[in-house]
């Protein structure tokens, strides 16, 4: 399967244009696997970091359980703590739970916009955008009918 090659823009694959379900429906199945991809491969970089992390502790501990002598576990916990490269790889650990985070809701938006294309699909079949609502004037109606048509 070919990689993107282009960056995607959130703002626009969340974007909804009701008065062109047709293309909304055809493009939302490719949108929600580019995301959904998107946050696999994000779950994938946040697990390598969990494991990094997890073998950087580790030999963090063997190394000031020899140099610190007698120390209680408590101080080589805190040792390991405080060490840098500890602290270095943690904040990459937080900086990918953060992108899972932000794609597991983008993921769900995209859930959300399939659910909007269905409802919209519905209202379409059911000509609730072809008419007026009853109590309009026809001016009103008039009016409403030219801005719709403004926004296609």
């Amino acid at each position: 399967m070919p990689e993107e090659t282009q960056e995607r823009n959130l703002a626009v694959d969340l974007k909804l244009n009701k008065y062109a379900l047709d293309s909304e429906a055809e493009n939302q199945a490719s949108t929600y696997h580019y995301w959904s991809e998107q946050l696999t491969e994000a779950k994938k970089a946040r697990d390598t970091q969990k494991s990094i992390l997890s073998i950087l502790k580790a030999e963090k501990g063997a190394h000031f359980r020899m140099t610190l002598g007698k120390a209680t576990a408590q101080a080589v916990e805190d040792a390991i703590t405080m060490d840098e490269d500890v602290q270095t790889e943690e904040s990459v650990l937080r900086d990918c739970e953060a992108k899972v985070s932000t794609l597991y809701s983008t993921v769900s938006a995209l859930e959300q916009k399939k659910s909007m294309i269905d409802n919209l699909t519905k209202l379409y079949l059911g000509q609730y955008f072809s008419t007026p609502p009853q109590g309009i004037s026809q001016n009103a109606s008039s009016n409403l009918n030219h801005s719709h048509a403004g926004a296609q």
